[in-house]
């Protein structure tokens, strides 16, 4: 995360995601046309494709919860 420049990779609350880190498209210069791939070059598992396109995905659920606000938990 810390190879971005930009600071477009940010963690992630560690129960979303997976405690993966989230990209911030509006912050990432390679996606706003510049030449940049550095948090893609310095991935060592080689999970960031800057390339990707949005992609729609269906899932069968058999409940969806809809939580309309959280209180974060500091110990």
């Amino acid at each position: 995360m810390k190879a971005c420049p930009q600071n477009c990779l940010q963690p992630a609350w560690p129960v979303l995601y997976q405690g993966r880190p989230v990209l911030h498209p509006e912050n990432c210069l390679h996606l706003q046309g510049e030449e940049c791939r550095r948090c893609a070059e310095a991935c060592p598992t080689g999970a960031i494709s800057l390339d990707a396109t949005p992609q729609k995905q269906s899932v069968t659920a058999d409940a969806v919860v809809v939580a309309i606000g959280y209180d974060p938990y500091e110990p």
